[in-house]
């Protein structure tokens, strides 16, 4: 069951996109991914981006180890929304 904090804010604060990048007929997917990806390329990255795509704040792994807790996710998407609204 999801956290009902998270999925509020998700649901209210956020537009969602899921980008795979393992297609074979198309490049742009992975060329999206290289430009944002963390250091060691892993997946999934989780990323908080400005209506311009400025990068404003990222989970890649290690932070996205299988054990977050919600809390640290419930942060990740705080700081990322605080520092979007700083920027109106």
């Amino acid at each position: 069951m999801p956290d009902p904090e998270i999925f509020e804010s998700l649901k209210n604060d956020f537009v969602l996109i899921a980008q795979y990048t393992d297609s074979q007929d198309d490049p742009k997917p992975a060329q999206v991914f290289n430009r944002y990806r963390p250091e060691g390329g892993s997946v999934p990255v989780y990323l908080i981006l400005d209506s311009n795509g400025k990068e404003l704040a990222s989970l890649g792994w290690p932070s996205n180890r299988p054990n977050m807790t919600k809390e640290e996710f419930r942060e990740f998407m705080k700081d990322g929304l605080a520092k979007a609204n700083a920027g109106n």
